[in-house]
């Protein structure tokens, strides 16, 4: 991933994110996808 796609992702300016792009990062720092979403962050639903 490009330095500007990992700060997008962190900043919130990609809204719409695929799968594989947040794999990548989790794969960069080293987490997995399942410790990515385990954040109560991720429960919120907008109404």
């Amino acid at each position: 991933m490009s330095p500007s796609a990992i700060y997008d992702l962190v900043k919130g300016r990609t809204r719409c994110s695929k799968v594989i792009t947040v794999k990548r990062f989790c794969e960069g720092a080293g987490i997995t996808l399942a410790e990515f979403f385990d954040r109560e962050y991720f429960n919120d639903i907008e109404k």
